[in-house]
């Protein structure tokens, strides 16, 4: 019987051992199975090399509960005949400016180049599962002698296509995204394709065989398919393809119409909402608000339901232009903020509360003066074209909000009819949520549940996290956020298969520099998870700024229930209309 280990509130995993695990096609058919009859919560089920990740709502699942339902199906879990996967040719291009880190990788391990390649490009291997990043194929059959722990300190950014090693696995990453592998070569073949269904080129099962190319034949296969093809899921070749940028593409805004323009766009702002489940298994981030709670009481305080989407603002904000009179809110970190009217005079914007905007009024966001993040929610909800179940932009995969990136001085933003929930209006009456809610809930220490491999670290180490200060470091984005600090060290990590993670997780490289995921995390990872942000405390998370000293606490997984029970209490009191002035109900809340 596998075991079944908690990874967050929202999310457990079942761990097979290596001899008793079942193979990467079987797996994926069970998972497919058992969401094909979900229990009550169920989100999704995303399968790993030896373990399967088990997403769900824990407003509509306890914990306790869901382990037993999952007990109760692996009893009757039956057998699997896998069907037997399709093979693929993937044409790479190895050493040079395609695999830098080919010489390195020869040197260490006592080989020519040569031999490392034809070592590498003459093994069959498996496709175990997806992970990491849209499309990113975690691959079986590495030769032994070609194994190489990961890299100490991971790159910012690897190139689209890189076929890369580390530990035992080798791999292929489909976008340019940070990487800690080893750069051996590049395919000009393109893993993922939004655009198709399923969206991911290789599948579990798929037997993957490299054939070592020249440079020619690269530019060769890359001109003749329209640069990193879309193949069909038969190999048949492309389909369904669209041009470049087009997915999520914000429609005409009519004249009449409910919309926004962008004047300046701001440092980074995005269209985000409660993020993207459902598509984990291909690699796909479930992305939405690095702050999903003050996204919902953004939406609460204009009357829209929980999932609209609404425009996440980092550190420096937009100047909206808005085509029609809409109510709304900015929450979250305190910015300078004010509406101008069409006659140059302005009014200051109050935070936290619902305000009613003019068509032909700007609002204007300048400066962070405390935290990093804010939501400006506008009655209706920003209303582009949904992608894969949802209107988040994923900058990574080019998909969502507008065109997959970020806003852009002259886009327009449509929005929706308003949709004014119970107690809407009282909501927005222009009194702020209660300041001292906002100060207990978003101060104080961060807290954590111990991660899956927690002890695999020292009583020193586990101690030093909880007792040293760290720094956000400036290398941080809405993928994760390093910290500088006190070293720590996992005993067995280089040994380490890729598994679970989670919003929250926080994982500790050979660096010893722990990193805290967030909300374009990867679905898998491979550095030891030593702790669990709880989820309360992922608003505190998403004001972190450059520079700024953070601490953490360890904590029971009943007190970080409890005090995600106390953002429930003032989600439902903002929807309610009731705006608290004294510290009434607060219990769970530090």
């Amino acid at each position: 019987m596998p075991n079944i280990q908690r990874l967050s509130e929202g999310c457990v995993f079942i761990q097979w051992t290596e001899t008793h695990a079942p193979g990467p096609a079987a797996l994926a058919a069970w998972a497919a199975a058992w969401e094909e009859t979900p229990f009550r919560g169920l989100r999704e089920i995303v399968p790993a090399y030896t373990s399967a990740a088990v997403h769900f709502d824990p407003r509509q699942a306890g914990l306790d509960w869901v382990c037993a339902e999952l007990k109760r199906r692996l009893d009757v879990l039956p057998e699997t005949a896998a069907a037997r996967g399709r093979t693929v040719l993937v044409p790479v291009r190895y050493g040079g400016e395609y695999g830098p880190d080919l010489p390195e990788v020869a040197r260490r391990l006592g080989m020519s180049e040569e031999e490392v390649v034809r070592r590498h490009a003459g093994a069959a291997y498996t496709v175990a599962f997806l992970g990491f990043a849209p499309g990113f194929p975690y691959l079986r059959g590495l030769p032994a002698e070609l194994a190489l722990p990961r890299r100490d300190t991971p790159r910012l950014a690897v190139p689209a296509g890189s076929v890369a090693l580390a530990g035992g696995q080798t791999g292929i990453y489909p976008l340019a995204t940070p990487g800690g592998w080893h750069i051996i070569g590049r395919t000009p073949l393109r893993l993922f394709c939004p655009e198709q269904d399923p969206p991911v080129l290789l599948r579990p099962g798929d037997e993957v065989r490299f054939v070592p190319i020249s440079p020619a034949e690269f530019a060769r296969i890359a001109d003749a398919t329209g640069h990193h093809a879309c193949l069909a899921p038969d190999g048949a070749g492309p389909r369904n393809q669209a041009e470049p940028g087009v997915h999520g593409q914000a429609a005409s805004c009519p004249a009449g119409g409910r919309w926004l323009r962008v004047l300046e766009p701001g440092l980074w702002t995005t269209v985000q909402d409660l993020g993207r489940w459902g598509y984990q298994k291909y690699g796909i981030s479930v992305g939405g608000a690095v702050d999903p709670w003050t996204l919902r009481i953004a939406n609460a305080l204009v009357g829209n339901e929980d999932d609209a989407a609404c425009l996440e603002v980092t550190m420096s904000g937009p100047v909206l232009e808005f085509g029609h009179d809409a109510r709304v809110a900015v929450c979250g970190a305190e910015f300078e903020a004010w509406v101008m009217r069409p006659g140059g005079s302005r009014r200051p914007l109050p935070g936290w509360c619902a305000v009613t905007v003019r068509a032909g009024e700007r609002l204007v966001l300048g400066s962070a003066r405390w935290g990093a993040r804010a939501y400006v929610a506008v009655d209706g909800g920003v209303d582009v074209q949904p992608v894969l179940g949802s209107r988040s932009t994923d900058v990574r995969a080019g998909i969502g909000g507008l065109g997959g990136r970020p806003l852009r001085a002259g886009d327009l933003i449509p929005v929706g009819p308003p949709r004014m929930s119970p107690g809407a209006e009282a909501g927005g009456t222009g009194r702020p949520v209660s300041a001292v809610w906002r100060r207990r809930l978003l101060s104080g220490r961060v807290r954590l549940l111990p991660g899956p491999e927690c002890g695999w670290f020292s009583q020193t180490d586990r101690q030093r996290l909880v007792s040293a200060t760290y720094t956000v470091t400036g290398r941080q984005d809405r993928m994760g956020i390093r910290l500088e600090g006190p070293p720590l060290s996992a005993a067995g990590a280089g040994g380490m298969v890729s598994g679970p993670v989670t919003h929250g997780t926080v994982q500790v490289p050979p660096d010893g520099q722990p990193v805290v995921l967030a909300a374009d995390r990867q679905p898998t990872g491979g550095y030891p998870r030593l702790a669990q942000v709880v989820m309360a405390d992922w608003a505190k998370v998403a004001q972190w700024r450059p520079g700024q000293h953070v601490r953490f606490r360890w904590v029971s997984l009943q007190e970080a229930l409890c005090a995600m029970a106390a953002w429930e209490r003032l989600v439902a009191m903002v929807r309610a209309g009731v705006v608290y002035a004294r510290d009434g109900g607060m219990r769970g809340v530090r």
